[in-house]
């Protein structure tokens, strides 16, 4: 759903102005990664290297934001645009000044629950149930350090594959002396 969302929402910036940007011509390509780093790096690979484009705006998620930050620091001729990663790596250390990446990671949106557990619920000893994905590893980042930053205790991390359906044995792992 958010590449549909992102997809509409740059064809409506780019119709408003009639696909025109400082007198040139903007031709819109769409491409689909499917979330998948390889498959990142060999469309942004065909897109610059072999079709010459100046401008990618995404892709969208944490793995694949990572992709393109590596892609884009040894690919200067393209301005490489994230407005959807929320991956924290993206944006520390030295970034590449072709990269551009403007939204929240998720350690910020995640911090303020850490803190509303501990101050508003009055948790004290919670776990957290996580996929194994970049995205959320900056959630549950985000979330020690707002809890265990106010005095929570989280001493058990579970962790599941993004592309997992069965639950069973991660729900069995829950300990029973927890508040959430």
């Amino acid at each position: 759903a958010s590449g549909i969302q992102a997809q509409t929402a740059v064809e409506i910036a780019l119709e408003s102005v009639d696909y025109t940007v400082a007198g040139r011509k903007i031709e819109l390509r769409i491409e689909d990664d499917g979330q998948a780093t390889d498959v990142t790096q060999q469309k942004l690979t065909k897109l610059v290297e072999n079709e010459g484009l100046k401008l990618i705006i995404g892709p969208l998620g944490g793995s694949t934001g990572s992709t393109a930050r590596e892609f884009a620091a040894t690919h200067d001729e393209a301005t490489i645009v994230i407005g959807s990663c929320g991956t924290d790596g993206v944006t520390k250390g030295d970034v590449p000044g072709n990269f551009f990446c403007y939204c929240p990671s998720g350690t910020q949106t995640a911090y303020a629950m850490g803190q509303y557990c501990y101050n508003e619920l009055g948790y004290r000893k919670m776990i957290t149930i996580a996929s194994d994905y970049d995205f959320t590893f900056s959630l549950v980042n985000g979330f020690l350090y707002g809890f265990v930053g106010a005095g929570g205790e989280v001493d058990t991390r579970l962790w599941f594959h993004k592309s997992d359906t069965d639950f069973s044995s991660v729900i069995a792992q829950i300990p029973d002396d927890i508040d959430g």
